[in-house]
């Protein structure tokens, strides 16, 4: 009897120590962002930061457009809707994410004015 009190307080102690999935992204989401950005994955797009929204289960890319990057989504805004699903359900990097439900959010900001130029949000429905 003892011995399985034992497990039992073990048990519970070790999965109360345990941090929540949403807990831990919205962690690792704000030291990505200290430790890796500003980073431009191509040239002339800048990902300035990612955050984690619990309430909404919400993860927010935030990048930023140079001029010249400015001038292309101006012209391609409509394929890029589709061009950020089509790379989400390709990018096993965010399984971990997806096979959660996430919704991913994409911010694309002018590096000249700081205005929001593009916006979308992609749910589970999308993706999968």
């Amino acid at each position: 009897m003892i011995r399985i009190f034992s497990i039992a307080a073990f048990l519970f102690l070790f999965v109360s120590c345990q941090e929540s999935f949403d807990k831990r992204l919205a962690r690792e989401a704000g030291e990505f962002t200290r430790e890796k950005c500003p980073f431009e994955p191509q040239p002339g797009c800048r990902l300035d930061s990612t955050t984690y929204e619990i309430s909404s289960r919400t993860y927010t890319l935030w990048y930023s457009l140079s001029a010249e990057s400015e001038a292309i989504l101006n012209r391609r805004e409509t394929d890029m809707r589709l061009l950020l699903v089509k790379e989400l359900r390709e990018d096993v990097n965010y399984k971990a994410l997806k096979d959660e439900g996430v919704v991913f959010h994409y911010v694309y900001r002018s590096q000249l004015s700081g205005n929001v130029l593009f916006e979308t949000r992609i749910t589970k429905e999308e993706y999968r």
